[in-house]
């Protein structure tokens, strides 16, 4: 997928979007989420979620260890994500993250959310 969703760049700022790749492993999947995930990137969320289910996901896991920054936003799309795994039967967990966002899903009270890892040893 590529990190503009369709939408136009935000010309006021320096931001650099959301990249998402998605790993599929038999019936594993991963969603890597790297850049930043605000409002803008909540719909490539949810389509990587898409994808994954429909390609017959068992497990999907989120890598947010290369994500610089997330917002409300972002967290909600995650747990939106976590109810449609669960509403599939598919389990979903936290397998990278930094310490920042790991902090900013602590934070807004979702960490328990998610097993698995939830925090990487540095934060950049």
């Amino acid at each position: 997928m590529d990190d503009t969703d369709g939408q136009p760049a935000d010309e006021s700022s320096d931001r650099k979007g959301l990249r998402v790749d998605i790993r599929l492993d038999g019936g594993i999947a991963v969603i890597a989420l790297s850049g930043e995930l605000d409002l803008n990137g909540t719909g490539q969320v949810s389509d990587g979620v898409s994808l994954a289910l429909d390609a017959g996901a068992r497990t999907v896991g989120f890598d947010l260890g290369d994500l610089d920054f997330i917002d409300s936003s972002g967290i909600r799309a995650i747990v939106i994500a976590q109810g449609d795994c669960r509403a599939a039967g598919v389990r979903l967990q936290i397998v990278g993250s930094s310490a920042r966002v790991a902090r900013a899903l602590e934070l807004n009270g979702v960490e328990d959310l998610f097993p698995g890892p939830a925090t990487a040893s540095t934060d950049q």
